[in-house]
């Protein structure tokens, strides 16, 4: 599926980086009305946006996503998150593929919402474990994607790379938050290291929402699924 490519680009970006503000406000007013009606102001719908941390909180009203960073974790900036982008665009051949500041977030085709790691980006470790959540921009699809043919077309693609071992229970379903997402489980090799992950999806507003775990072993998996328990889907 085409809309994959600038994805598995982005995302082998995004495991070599492992291992090497806010609106907010209450704009109500009120009116006085002699003849004793009030007005019925509607609360607009959001919009497309990249969400806010807060308190080590991200939130995404668009998405209706909420999760919790633990206290210490380095959740990376806008503009770091946009150098992803921008490098995947770069390398899966898109035109424009540098981003400028005058670049929509509605003609991006990923957005990069939410990166943390564990550790501080530079720490001499042989792997830096974290969560990524992005959001695929699925209007290009010649057809209608569920989020298990999503997970499925991932597959497809990392199964390209020699490296990349897909867990032999496959793809299947899961719940989190109340939510049914596909997911899968899956091994990437980065030198000498062993690098898991596993990959959850779902479909909201025509994106294939993406939250993905990284580690190497069990007590770094025992602290990103922490996290994952503080997922909400609103």
């Amino acid at each position: 599926m085409k809309y994959i490519s600038q994805l598995l680009i982005a995302f082998f970006l995004l495991i070599c980086l492992y291992s090497c503000n806010n609106q907010s406000g209450d704009n109500s007013d009120t009116t006085g009305n002699t003849t004793g009606t009030t007005e019925n102001t509607e609360v607009p719908a959001p919009v497309l946006n990249y969400g806010f941390t807060e308190r080590n909180t991200y939130t995404n009203d668009y998405f209706g996503i909420n999760i919790t960073i633990p206290e210490g974790w380095t959740v990376q900036s806008r503009e770091e998150n946009s150098m992803l982008e921008n490098l995947g665009r770069q390398n899966s051949g898109q035109t424009g593929g540098t981003q400028s500041s005058s670049t929509s977030i509605e003609e991006l085709q990923v957005i990069y919402l939410l990166v943390a790691l564990q550790l501080e980006p530079g720490t001499a470790v042989d792997y830096n474990p974290g969560i990524q959540i992005i959001a695929n921009n699925l209007t290009k699809s010649d057809t209608a994607v569920s989020a298990t043919q999503y997970i499925k077309a991932l597959a497809e693609q990392f199964g390209r790379f020699p490296n990349f071992t897909l867990n032999d229970a496959g793809i299947s379903d899961t719940t989190l938050s109340g939510k049914t997402l596909a997911f899968m489980k899956a091994e990437t090799k980065i030198g000498e290291v062993a690098v898991k992950q596993t990959y959850f999806a779902t479909i909201i507003k025509n994106y294939a929402v993406q939250v993905t775990i990284s580690y190497t072993n069990q007590q770094e998996k025992e602290a990103l699924l922490k996290i994952l328990d503080t997922l909400d889907f609103e």
